[in-house]
């Protein structure tokens, strides 16, 4: 097992503690020394490495498989060829030191690049006095700091950065400042006070400004959170308008739907009756055609003068051609038997015009396929009128309707 050159703790690695970041050029590489220090280094892929966002899990399986869990810890980050960190990473950042805080010790972070010094300076002006952050040269100073803060006890008042006097007002102000422009720019807080200098201070003018921005950022929230109430109430208005529209029209299509059911039976009604009459004149024709044949006949076999036989027979011929134009074409009833006819319809009266051509055609012997074509609709349409014909008509289970009609006496 290896050791830290400078404490001479022992070192544990695990490869599988690496958290590559390809998109940034950099692998997070986590280490165990002794039984307190957490070390997070940058391992960089080229010269300019961008932090994008801190490992959190990782960091938590380090401290739970080293023992580490529940301790107090010290953790050192090397930012080794950092040049720049990310707004993603800044808020992990300071979410972990006000939500992790009794995991953290103090935290020391080491080869800090001037391109990102005053953002590790705000870290450590905004991270809490339980959790402090300081800045160290490099990984011999942060071990060494470590190792003089164990020996001392330190609570953590050494958190601010390296400097030769911690009365210096200046420096106690320009830590006050970068907290304020992290807790506005990460955090989102405008209302938090800003301790201000003497007037007649160097620092006065940086801080008055500083304030004003804090004003100025309040009002704007103040603005922007009245004009999103506004827009809010007017959207909700809006809703309740739209809603009520769309109800309204709602119940104007449940009366329009309502009435169109009513229309529809009412005209299925008279369609129905007048089905009812149209067989009932159908019939009635094809019986006065027979009639009217048959006495047609009986007038050709009298011994009448041939001039007086044609005038007697020739109106009723004149009003069976006038009974044959008047019917629908090829209904098959102008040509039925019209004994059978006015038979079926005495005993089924309930049968309508089609269902009376219908069963003509069964009786005929015609198949579903030309009694489709003929009355203008489909097979699966016969069979369906068929399957009500047979309760219609009365016909037991063990006969066809075919049989039954052919039955049929008078």
């Amino acid at each position: 097992m290896n050791r830290c050159r400078v404490s001479h703790l022992p070192v544990r690695e695990n490869r599988q503690w690496d958290v590559p970041h390809p998109a940034c050029g950099y692998t997070t590489v986590f280490r165990g020394i002794g039984d307190n220090i957490v070390y997070a280094g940058v391992n960089p892929h080229r010269e300019n490495v961008t932090l994008d966002y801190m490992d959190v899990e990782m960091f938590f399986r380090v401290i739970d498989e080293t023992g580490m869990s529940g301790k107090p810890l010290y953790t050192i980050i090397d930012m080794q060829k950092v040049t720049c960190i990310t707004y993603r990473y800044k808020k992990d950042f300071v979410n972990a030191a006000y939500n992790w805080g009794p995991e953290f010790k103090h935290v020391i972070l080491f080869n800090v690049g001037p391109e990102i010094q005053t953002v590790a300076e705000t870290f450590a002006a905004i991270t809490p006095g339980y959790a402090p952050l300081s800045i160290a040269g490099t990984y011999e100073d942060a071990i060494r700091k470590i190792m003089a803060l164990e020996a001392t006890g330190a609570a953590g008042d050494e958190q601010m950065i390296e400097h030769a006097d911690t009365k210096d007002r200046s420096f106690l102000f320009r830590k006050e400042f970068l907290a304020a422009l992290a807790r506005m720019s990460w955090l989102n807080l405008f209302d938090h006070h800003v301790c201000m200098p003497d007037p007649d201070e160097p620092c006065y003018s940086y801080m008055k400004s500083l304030e004003q921005l804090q004003n100025d950022l309040v009002s704007q929230r103040s603005g922007q959170r009245h004009t999103l109430e506004k827009l809010r109430r007017e959207y909700a208005w809006k809703v309740e308008e739209r809603e009520l529209l769309i109800k309204a029209q709602a119940d104007l299509n449940n009366r329009l739907e309502q009435q169109l059911k009513e229309e529809t039976c009412r005209l299925r009604a008279r369609a129905a009756s007048m089905d009812m009459e149209l067989t009932r004149i159908s019939t009635a024709v094809v019986e006065k055609s027979a009639r009217l044949n048959d006495i047609c006949r009986r007038l050709s076999r009298l011994d009448l003068p041939g001039h007086l036989k044609k005038t007697m027979t020739g109106p009723c011929s004149q009003m069976i051609s006038d009974y044959g134009s008047d019917n629908k074409p090829h209904s098959g009833i102008e040509h039925a038997d019209p004994a059978f006819l006015s038979l079926l319809h005495r005993r089924h009266p309930e049968l309508n015009q089609r269902e009376l051509r219908i069963c003509l055609l069964i009786r005929n012997n015609h198949n579903t396929r030309d009694i489709a074509a003929s009355i203008g609709i489909t097979p699966r349409g016969v069979e369906s009128i068929r399957y009500r014909q047979h309760k219609k008509l009365g016909v037991e289970k063990h006969c066809t309707i075919k049989q039954y009609l052919i039955d049929m006496r008078g």
